[in-house]
C-alpha cells in the first residue's frame, strides 16, 4: 500500500522515532488499525500545530482547499496557514492543482478515506460543511458568469448534502 508507506515515512520524519513507527507497523490488527494509528501518531507529533489544522481542512474540503477558502475559515491566520499549506504541497499524499486561477490543495483519494474513518467526526464535519456552504453562497453572489455560477452550484452540493442531507436533497 503506497499511501501506508508514505504515511509511515512521514510519521518517521515528524516523530524522529523510527522504532515507534516500526512498532505500529508490526502490531498487526489489520490495515485499518495500522492506518488509524499512523495518522494518530502523525497528527500528535507535529512540531508545528498548523499542520494538524491544515490536515483537518484538507480532509474536510473534498473539492479542494484554496487560499481564499482557508482564509474564510481562519481569517486571522490565513496567510501563515497558507504558507504552511504550500510546504505541505510537497508531501506525497497532497496534490496541488490550479482551479479557477488559484493553487488548490487536495488529499490523495485514499487519504480522504482514511481521514473519514480516523480524523473527521460526523457532527463536526457537518457543522464545518455548513460554513463551506456559506462560503459557496457568498461566491455565488459574486459570480458574474453563468458557467462560473453553475460550477459553484455543483461544487457546493457535496457540502450541502454533508451538512444536512434532507435540506441538501431538497435544494
Amino acid at each position: 500500500n503506497p499511501l501506508l508507506l508514505d504515511t509511515a515515512l512521514q510519521s518517521v520524519l515528524e516523530t524522529s522515532d523510527p522504532r515507534k513507527v516500526g512498532e505500529i507497523l508490526n502490531a498487526g490488527g489489520g490495515l485499518k488499525k495500522v492506518q488509524s494509528t499512523l495518522i494518530g501518531a502523525y497528527m500528535n507529533n507535529f512540531t508545528r500545530s498548523r499542520r494538524q489544522t491544515l490536515l483537518y481542512y484538507l480532509a474536510l474540503c473534498r473539492n479542494g482547499l484554496s487560499k481564499e477558502l482557508l482564509t474564510y475559515f481562519e481569517p486571522q491566520q490565513g496567510e501563515n496557514l497558507f504558507s504552511e499549506l504550500t510546504v505541505m504541497g510537497n508531501l506525497p499524499f497532497v496534490k496541488v492543482r490550479e482551479v479557477s486561477g488559484q493553487q488548490t490543495y487536495f488529499l490523495h483519494d485514499a487519504m480522504y478515506k482514511i481521514c473519514d474513518e480516523v480524523l473527521l467526526r460526523p457532527a463536526q464535519a457537518a457543522g464545518d460543511s455548513q460554513k463551506i456552504v456559506a462560503w459557496y453562497d457568498s461566491q455565488l453572489e459574486l459570480a458574474s458568469d453563468p458557467s462560473e455560477a453553475a460550477d459553484l452550484l455543483v461544487s457546493s452540493l457535496f457540502y450541502r448534502m454533508r451538512s444536512d442531507p434532507l435540506k441538501g436533497y431538497q435544494w
